[in-house]
C-alpha cells in the first residue's frame, strides 16, 4: 500500500512522460528500439526517484533521456573498432550546414546526425548536454536552461564553447581528409 502512495501520479503521467523520453532519445539517436530502451529506462529511474521527480517530471525526464542517449553513443563509439581516419568538414566558412567529405565523384555530402554524435564524444558533458538538447531535440536556449536547472546565460556560454570544439574538431577532420585525397605533386 505505502508503494502506491509514493507512486502517485506516476501512473497518470507515464504514457506521456514515456512519449517525451522516446521523442528526445529519437532526436538524439534516430527512432528504433535503442530510443525505446533509452526511454524505458528513463522512466524505470523516474519511478524510482518519483518523489523528487513529480514536482518537475518533464524537465527531468528531458535531461535524463539526453544524458542515457548521449552515454549510450559515448559507449557504442568506444566500442566501435577505429575505421581509420573520419570524414570532416569540406566547406570551412562556419556556414551551419556543413558538408562532409567522401559524397562520391568529389562531391561533399551533408553533414549528418552520425558526423555531429561523432563531434559530441570532444564535448564536456555539460556542452554536450547543451549542444544535444538545442540542436538535435530542437529546443530554444531558455527551454534548454530550464531542462538544466541553469541560467540563459550558462547555455549561451556552454552552446558557444561546444560550436567551436566540434568546428575545430570537425576542420582538423576536413584537413585530414583533403590531406588524404590530394593528388601527389
Amino acid at each position: 500500500m505505502e508503494a502506491m502512495r509514493s507512486r502517485g501520479g506516476f501512473d497518470d503521467a507515464y504514457v506521456g512522460l514515456f512519449a517525451t523520453a522516446e521523442r528526445v532519445a529519437g532526436c538524439v539517436l534516430g527512432e528504433g528500439p535503442a530510443a525505446e530502451r533509452i526511454a524505458t529506462e528513463t522512466l524505470a529511474r523516474s519511478l524510482a526517484s518519483w518523489a523528487r521527480v513529480r514536482r518537475h517530471p518533464d524537465l527531468w525526464v528531458t535531461k535524463t533521456a539526453t544524458d542515457l542517449a548521449l552515454d549510450s553513443v559515448t559507449r557504442k563509439r568506444r566500442a566501435e573498432p577505429s575505421m581509420g581516419k573520419a570524414a570532416g568538414v569540406v566547406r570551412r566558412d562556419g556556414d551551419t550546414e556543413g558538408r562532409v567529405g567522401d559524397g562520391g565523384e568529389g562531391r561533399a555530402r551533408p553533414l549528418g546526425r552520425d558526423d555531429v554524435l561523432e563531434g559530441l564524444r570532444h564535448l564536456s558533458r555539460r556542452q554536450a548536454r547543451v549542444v544535444a538538447l538545442h540542436y538535435l531535440v530542437g529546443l530554444e536556449d531558455a527551454e534548454v536552461a530550464e531542462v538544466l536547472g541553469v541560467g540563459e546565460e550558462v547555455v549561451q556560454t556552454e552552446l558557444g564553447k561546444g560550436l567551436e570544439v566540434l568546428r575545430a574538431r570537425l576542420l582538423v577532420d576536413a584537413k585530414e581528409v583533403d590531406s588524404d585525397t590530394a593528388e601527389p605533386a
